[in-house]
């Protein structure tokens, strides 16, 4: 009368990929937000919001990101 539950699959845990600048930059154009380990905090992230790219700072507010050469040789971006 009883049947089994079913056995699922184990679940696989992705660690989080760093991207470098490019990558990032692709990961934005594709509708994502990225964010950098060294800004420690998720409330700091990048978009393309109205075809700028652009800063959402912990104050709520977004603004437009002025490229930095530290932005452009970081490696540390992850998917906010």
């Amino acid at each position: 009368m009883f049947g089994h539950s079913p056995v699922l699959p184990e679940a696989k845990i992705i660690p989080e990929k760093d991207f470098d600048f490019p990558e990032a930059i692709r990961k934005m154009t594709e509708g994502g937000k990225i964010t950098k380990r060294e800004w420690g905090n998720n409330e700091i992230y990048g978009i393309v919001k109205d075809g700028w790219l652009m800063l959402h700072k912990e104050d709520g507010k977004f603004y437009i990101w002025k490229i930095s050469e530290g932005d452009l040789g970081g490696v540390d971006y992850t998917i906010a």
